[in-house]
C-alpha cells in the first residue's frame, strides 16, 4: 500500500473499526499524522507565533483523532487483538507490548476480523 492509498484508505474508512489494516496502511498514516502536525506548527509560526501555531497543531490534531483511533484499531484487528488493547499505552508500561503488536505482521488468511486486505486485493483482480 502506498502513502496516498493509505492516507485515503484512513479518511473513507474515517470511523469504520471493521476489518483489518496491514503494516503499511497504519505506518503510512502515522507519518501522514507526523508531517501534517508539523506543518501545522510551522505555519502557524510563521504567520502568527506560537500561540498561533498551538491553535493549528489543536485542528489539525482533532480533525486526525477520530481516523488515528479507527486505523490503529484496525491495526490491532490484523494481529487477531481486539482495538481495545490500544488503550495499554497509557499505562506507560504498556508502550512497549503495543508497538511490538503494531509492528508485528499480520495473521495469515482470516482471523475473527476478517480477511487481510492484500488477499482481498488479489481475489478481486
Amino acid at each position: 500500500m502506498t502513502f496516498s492509498e493509505s492516507v485515503s484508505t484512513c479518511f473513507s474508512k474515517y470511523g469504520s473499526i471493521d476489518g483489518r489494516a496491514p503494516r503499511s496502511e497504519y505506518w503510512w498514516f502515522v507519518l501522514f499524522y507526523f508531517i501534517a502536525e508539523f506543518t501545522a506548527g510551522f505555519i502557524g509560526q510563521i504567520t502568527g507565533g506560537e500561540e498561533t501555531a498551538n491553535v493549528l497543531s489543536v485542528v489539525v490534531a482533532l480533525g486526525l483523532i477520530l481516523p488515528s483511533i479507527t486505523v490503529a484499531a484496525r491495526r490491532l484487528h490484523d494481529v487477531d487483538m481486539s482495538g481495545w488493547n490500544q488503550l495499554w499505552p497509557f499505562t506507560i508500561i504498556g508502550i512497549p507490548f503495543y508497538l511490538f503488536w503494531v509492528c508485528s505482521p499480520g495473521t495469515t488468511g482470516p482471523n475473527k476480523y476478517g480477511d487481510p486486505v492484500s488477499q482481498i486485493k488479489t481475489d478481486q483482480t
